[in-house]
């Protein structure tokens, strides 16, 4: 197995798999205009946390390995993009019916 054309030894999984989450990093971006062709951007398209254990710092640790990670070889990244659901769009109930998963809680922002 390989990974940016390097090799990778794949570690073997524990008997027990208990999925708490998932991070993504990826070289192409979902929207082509936020490609900056002078940079090497990857981007974090998908971050989830099993909604039992958001908010004990899971997604903070999973975006801090991610961005350390995405500057060491090999790939080298010299900026992130994250992507998110827009705040007008995440009390939107028939986009969670769509993809089969709860309404977000929506916090407010404080300025």
């Amino acid at each position: 197995m390989s990974l940016v054309g390097k090799p990778r030894e794949i570690s073997q999984p524990p008997r027990e798999f208990s999925p708490i989450g998932h991070i993504s990093l990826d070289s192409q971006a979902e929207d082509p205009e936020l490609v900056d062709p002078k940079r090497v951007v990857y981007y974090v398209s998908t971050l989830y946390i099993s909604n039992v254990l958001q908010g004990n710092g899971l997604g903070r640790a999973a975006m801090d390995v991610a961005e350390a990670r995405a500057t060491e070889s090999p790939f080298n990244a010299e900026a992130l993009a994250l992507s998110t659901l827009a705040r007008e769009q995440a009390g939107n109930l028939e986009i969670w019916k769509e993809v089969h998963f709860p309404p977000l809680k929506v916090r407010p922002v404080y300025r």
